[in-house]
């Protein structure tokens, strides 16, 4: 699993992330399936979850620049200015 969640995550439906393969791949190989509806929520450290807490199950952890690339321009995924600069501050504390 990949590092802690932070402190920003976005909602998003599961079909607009089935778009990316590997994570597509990943989720049909669970034992609980995702539907299409279902609502999932990817972390600041890019980890997609089922929840927004730090104990709500990871989903996909499988971290890469194309993973990155893909939710930046398909999904539109940007940590808002205020969250960067609040980890930036608690980073140099």
């Amino acid at each position: 699993m990949s590092g802690a969640p932070g402190k920003y995550c976005k909602a998003l439906l599961m079909k607009d992330l089935r778009q990316f393969a590997p994570l597509d791949r990943a989720v049909r190989g669970r034992h609980t399936p995702l539907n299409d509806d279902a609502i999932v929520y990817i972390h600041d450290n890019y980890v997609v979850r089922d929840g927004i807490l730090p104990e709500n199950a990871a989903i996909f952890d499988d971290i890469s620049e194309e993973w990155k690339s893909f939710c930046q321009e398909k999904l539109g995924f940007a940590i808002p200015d205020f969250q960067r600069q609040s980890m930036a501050a608690e980073q140099g504390a």
